[in-house]
């Protein structure tokens, strides 16, 4: 299998692996009478702009066209897949797809999925796939992402009389984030969606038969990463990932982004959530990002900071949970730099959260959407846990 790489498209590119079936000899006339197969995705929409297949042109909408080194994989009704690899159509959303030495029976029913798997003995209606492992290069720019291997899809082949070939509409498995945060400078490694329950479907298997488009056998997590290579930020701006994840339904709640960056800190942002249906794409652009998530503060109280960081168009309000942590801004719009000051703790070790909201229209409806932050106190100038001290282990310290 080739890593697919990118010219200014993204660029889903399969090997072809050989398979075994008829050879041209051993066929009658009847047998040949499809020799090649076409391939067209009709557009899709991008939650509120088109979108279409393979390698993506980005604009106001995104497009998908076939790519030269593109291998499909085809089912006759019964018996094992062939393989069938581009012939023409290049860089277009319709393209040619020739099998060689074989040939496709007519009378037959065929089904087709993407990307390839060389398995000479997968199940059609088992065809394995997973979203994890995904990756991007650079940012903002298609020609860094890999998503060939998340771009899966299954179609059924319908005769086309005109050209003696079989014409196969794909349908997407699929649901494509493109996801905008703001950010500060720095270095990030990774960007995570997260769901409040295990509703994502980390892997599973497709039917290329029954063209449900739902994902069997499902593993579900809660969370899924879009590993960002050390992306690099010069200045403040904008980070934009290309995801592809599993259709889930969080309407009515929210969907959390986690960025890492290179130091391990983690900076969040949100999104309202919707009911992420496959075959279209979602852009995700929260107004803005808060960071770090966690902070730690002494026996002997202190100050702690975190940054907000805006798009300069939100909104929001900034709140502690806790009487013992104290803003001492609260800022309500833009990029802000906001300070919370603890007294001293004379008690256990304790937890309080500072939460800036964002209250956003969903339907007509109000949505709230909270970006926590975590702070810990401890009671002795020591980093411990209240389960350890009580456990009665030596933890090289004495507690006041």
């Amino acid at each position: 299998m080739m890593k697919r790489r990118f010219t200014y498209l993204f660029v889903l590119a399969l090997a072809a692996c050989t398979t075994e079936t008829l050879l041209p000899s051993e066929m009658t006339e009847e047998t040949q009478e499809y020799t090649s197969v076409r391939m067209s995705l009709p557009p899709a929409v991008f939650d509120d702009c088109p979108e279409t297949k393979n390698e993506a042109l980005l604009g106001s909408s995104i497009s998908y066209v076939w790519s030269a080194t593109d291998t499909v994989g085809i089912f006759p009704g019964a018996g094992s897949q062939i393989y069938f690899s581009m012939a023409t159509g290049a860089g277009q959303t319709s393209a040619k797809f020739d099998g060689g030495g074989w040939a496709l029976k007519k009378g037959s029913d065929y089904y087709s999925y993407f990307p390839f798997v060389p398995d000479f003995y997968i199940d059609k209606r088992a065809i394995p796939v997973t979203f994890v492992g995904q990756n991007q290069t650079g940012n903002g720019d298609p020609t860094h992402a890999y998503l060939g291997n998340y771009c899966y899809m299954v179609a059924k082949g319908v005769a086309d009389e005109a050209t003696g070939s079989l014409f196969f509409n794909y349908e997407r498995v699929g649901v494509l984030f493109r996801i905008r945060i703001p950010v500060q400078a720095g270095v990030y490694t990774s960007l995570s969606v997260r769901v409040s329950d295990k509703i994502l479907a980390e892997s599973g298997t497709i039917d290329a038969v029954n063209i449900t488009k739902t994902i069997d056998d499902p593993v579900y997590t809660d969370k899924i990463t879009l590993s960002l290579n050390d992306l690099v930020m010069q200045s403040d701006g904008t980070l934009v990932g290309f995801l592809m994840l599993p259709p889930f339904n969080v309407l009515g709640s929210q969907v959390n982004f986690e960025l890492i960056k290179e130091d391990g800190s983690v900076v969040i942002a949100s999104a309202v959530g919707k009911n992420f249906v496959l075959g279209k794409t979602y852009d995700n652009a929260p107004k803005f990002s808060v960071g770090p998530v966690t902070s730690e503060i002494d026996a002997e109280g202190g100050s702690v900071s975190f940054d907000i960081h805006s798009s300069g168009t939100s909104s929001y309000t900034v709140a502690s949970d806790a009487e013992w942590l104290v803003l001492t801004s609260e800022p309500t719009s833009g990029s802000a730099k906001v300070i919370a000051k603890a007294s001293a703790n004379t008690g256990k070790p304790r937890t309080a959260h500072i939460i800036v909201s964002e209250t956003v229209t969903l339907n007509g409806s109000p949505v709230v959407l909270d970006n926590v932050i975590t702070v810990t106190q401890n009671n002795s100038g020591l980093n411990i846990g209240v389960g350890d001290w009580e456990s009665g282990e030596d933890q090289g310290g004495v507690a006041s």
